[in-house]
């Protein structure tokens, strides 16, 4: 009976082992599901004691506490489907476009059984000096499923052609550049070194690893006045990044940027996510674009808050992504909340700028109505 006894006790001992022991696996549903507003903390310093293990704890189950990390600035990500954005035909193969409103930049994601793919992205894609930059062929992130132990490997290009319109000196000479031309190389590779416990400000996750290295060649050519384009340069950089990943997280749930391997001093960017549904009887609070002004709900179904606006902040105008203006509404100068209406438009995303007297823009949230 003894026997027996002990025998039971170890059985369960060792499943329990094993079920703590499982990675997580990651999947086309855990990532990038339109709908979600993710909210991302940057800590450019991080302690010297959350550095350290960040460059150590690999290998299975493994403890990484990101809990003491401070927040130096934050970004806010929607995920939208790429029909709703401006530039869906040119990244016709997107089905995910994420929306990162302090930087101006659309990211366009396709997302399907096979993996996660970044086609490219557009920046200041609402106003006249619009970029566009396609990948060619994209440049995939994650493979599903992906766990512990899994390697992945990809290759992608782009060209980007741009005024310059400045004297240059190349050689002994000084000659008139019109624009330039930009072929960049991107070779990445990465391996899930690691899984675990992960500890955030904000939750508990069971965690995998990415370990990524990657490599970008630039080569630079010059449109030259009265010689037409010539090899100005070639720029070779390489960089690495750890990023972990939690089922149905949307979004990386800690990256750290770094410049060397096992050097934690060479930290240069650790940032830190926390996602949540966008809905709209519930209403999300979040400062998009300066950590003091909230405006809220957003999605709003009718009416949107905002708060803390700054003294001189004069004019609300909202835009379709199209740069079409549709509702402009005038401030009491000095007052630091307003309610907008919104019945006026319809479901959809929107940018919403604020400006002052003289009409220069103070700055530029994306808006959402959703019922």
């Amino acid at each position: 009976m003894f026997k027996v006894i002990v025998t039971i006790f170890l059985f369960f001992l060792f499943a329990s082992i094993l079920f703590a022991q499982t990675a997580a696996i990651i999947t086309q549903e855990d990532l990038a599901q339109p709908g979600y507003v993710i909210y991302v903390v940057h800590d450019s310093l991080p302690e010297v004691a959350i550095a350290k293990q960040i460059m150590n704890n690999i290998g299975v189950q493994q403890t990484w506490n990101f809990t003491n990390m401070h927040s130096h600035f934050a970004d806010t990500v929607y995920i939208v489907e790429s029909n709703q954005t401006l530039y869906q035909n040119v990244f016709s193969n997107a089905n995910i476009c994420a929306v990162k409103a302090e930087e101006g930049k659309d990211f366009y994601i396709q997302n399907n059984s096979i993996g996660l793919f970044i086609e490219g992205n557009a920046s200041n894609a609402y106003s006249s000096n619009s970029k566009i930059i396609k990948r060619s062929p994209p440049l995939q992130i994650i493979r599903y499923p992906y766990t512990y132990l899994d390697t992945l490997s990809s290759t992608s290009l782009t060209d980007e052609t741009s005024y310059y319109g400045k004297n240059v000196k190349i050689g002994k000479d000084t000659v008139f550049v019109d624009s330039t031309r930009i072929i960049a190389t991107t070779c990445q590779t990465s391996f899930v070194d690691a899984y675990g416990d992960l500890y955030t400000p904000n939750n508990i996750f069971n965690a995998i690893r990415q370990n990524i290295t990657r490599s970008l060649k630039k080569e630079v050519f010059n449109y030259i006045q009265g010689q037409g384009w010539s090899y100005y340069k070639s720029i070779v950089d390489t960089s690495f990044q750890l990023k972990w990943w939690a089922e149905n997280a949307q979004y990386p749930i800690v990256e750290c940027s770094y410049y060397a391997r096992n050097d934690y001093d060479s930290i240069y960017d650790l940032k830190f996510s926390s996602f949540r549904l966008i809905d709209s009887s519930e209403g999300i609070e979040n400062a998009i674009q300066s950590p003091n002004i909230l405006v809220y709900p957003n999605p709003a179904s009718e009416l949107v808050n905002f708060a803390n606006l700054p003294t001189d902040a004069y004019y609300i105008k909202i835009y379709t992504i199209l740069g079409k203006l549709l509702l402009e509404e005038k401030l009491l100068l000095g007052s630091q909340k307003y309610t907008l209406s919104l019945s006026k438009l319809s479901d959809g995303v929107y940018h919403c700028s604020l400006f002052d007297k003289n009409i220069e823009k103070l700055t530029q949230y994306t808006l959402i109505k959703q019922k």
